[in-house]
């Protein structure tokens, strides 16, 4: 631990505290943020009377999907904080406090400053107080994360995870004249069985997770399987895992991996054992000795899914919230899958729609999705640029996503567990005289 002074945290009393750190047990554990709910109060902020917060208010509103706050509160007070903002990163070590219903997290920023941030419990989740008077403030929820594994555990090899797969496995053909859909062989529509079978005969895969939920809120005790994650990453051991920013969760959804460098994410709709595929993600990170080119990439690209019908690098008018120097590339159709250009004009309902469309997956997966039914396919791909040279890439992104089949696919999932809870609990229940 950096801090030495905070190494024993519960008897240790800062200056101008009157009581160790350390609170109630409902706090420990691992927080990150909360982006559907910070987008709730900043869209109400925006609408203020006030013309200096609802400016605020705005700016804040394109920096939620780039902002990462992800805060460890262990039993004897210490904590782990790790912020990534545009511009601005800190991973670092601290204490917390909770005393009469507030709760106080004192950190060292980057230039060994001490920092303090203050906030509430509500409904389950943390508010913390905004850095200026005006701003929207910080909401974290808990992650509920599996368990990592223990630290003796050797990680699995690399390779395929079954016996009995052919020379060659591709996924289930398209229709003829039908758009490219498919992340090497995966594609929505699919099932559960058949995207496991092919994940479990890639030769770059090291461990294949699945989770409960991904669109859905609740699955009400069924066990579902929204989400699955294949990827080369190594299971962390429970002390990687206790410091935030050293392994990834999916965002609290999956065990946590390291050293990840290529994954494949498949998010399904359907109860237990008729799953259907509805988005696969892919995302590979590249090093320098890679040698891979973006120009490269980029050809490969349109070599498999066509000319885009939008290729750009940097910022974009038609695109929300593009990274620096990233090359973006959107393959958009109709529903009688020709492909949808976008619109000369920019301020008409058609160019609207053609925006909401391409801006409603996004290539990478930890981030906040949209789908609506009015859309169809959408492929979509980030590449970005080595830091150390931007001619080759540091990192691809790529979503593959039925808008119109996931927004029907997910409100008949829904339906469906609810009603069925419902019966379980009738079928469960006792007759009471009323």
């Amino acid at each position: 631990m950096r801090i030495g002074k905070w190494a024993r945290c519960a008897t240790v009393l800062l200056p101008g505290w009157l009581a160790g750190c350390g609170g109630g047990t409902e706090l420990v554990g691992t927080w990150e943020i909360d982006r559907a709910a910070m987008r709730e109060q900043i869209e109400a902020q925006a609408d203020s009377s006030d013309p200096m917060q609802a400016g605020m208010a705005r700016m804040a509103a394109g920096m939620v999907d780039q902002m990462t706050w992800t805060v460890s509160m262990n039993a004897d007070g210490s904590l782990f904080l790790t912020i990534q903002e545009p511009g601005y990163e800190l991973d670092t070590d601290g204490i917390w406090q909770e005393a009469d219903g507030t709760l106080t997290l004192t950190y060292l920023d980057h230039r060994n400053r001490e920092q303090q941030v203050s906030g509430t419990l509500q409904g389950g989740r943390l508010h913390l107080a905004p850095e200026n008077p005006g701003q929207p403030g910080l909401v974290l929820t808990r992650t509920g994360a599996p368990a990592a594994v223990a630290a003796t555990e050797p990680p699995p090899p690399l390779g395929p995870k079954r016996d009995d797969c052919p020379p060659a496995l591709a996924g289930a053909p398209r229709a003829d004249n039908a758009p490219v859909d498919d992340v090497v062989g995966l594609r929505p529509g699919q099932s559960f069985t058949d995207v496991m079978a092919l994940l479990e005969c890639r030769d770059d895969i090291r461990v294949i997770q699945t989770g409960p939920l991904w669109s859905a809120s609740d699955n009400f005790g069924i066990p579902t399987r929204q989400l699955l994650r294949a990827s080369d990453g190594v299971p962390c051991s429970e002390r990687e895992a206790a410091r935030p920013g050293r392994c990834d969760t999916a965002g609290g959804r999956l065990a946590p991996l390291k050293d990840v460098s290529r994954e494949y994410i498949i998010a399904f709709t359907g109860m237990p054992d008729q799953e259907i595929a509805r988005v696969v993600w892919r995302r590979d990170l590249y090093t320098a000795e890679d040698n891979q080119g973006i120009t490269i990439l980029a050809e490969a690209l349109n070599g498999k899914y066509g000319a885009p019908q939008l290729q750009a690098t940097g910022s974009h008018l038609r695109l929300n919230n593009t990274r620096p120097g990233a090359t973006s590339l959107v393959w958009l159709y109709g529903r009688d899958g020709n492909p949808q250009y976008p619109p000369t004009s920019q301020f008409n309902t058609a160019a609207m729609n053609w925006e909401t469309c391409a801006n409603g997956p996004q290539p990478v997966f930890a981030t906040a999705h949209r789908w609506n039914s009015g859309c169809n396919l959408t492929v979509r791909a980030e590449l970005l640029p080595h830091p150390d040279n931007a001619l080759l890439a540091g990192e691809m992104n790529l979503v593959v996503m039925n808008q119109r089949e996931l927004y029907y696919g997910a409100q008949q999932f829904e339906t469906a567990l609810r009603l069925v809870s419902e019966e379980a609990l009738r079928q469960q229940g006792v007759n009471q005289d009323l």
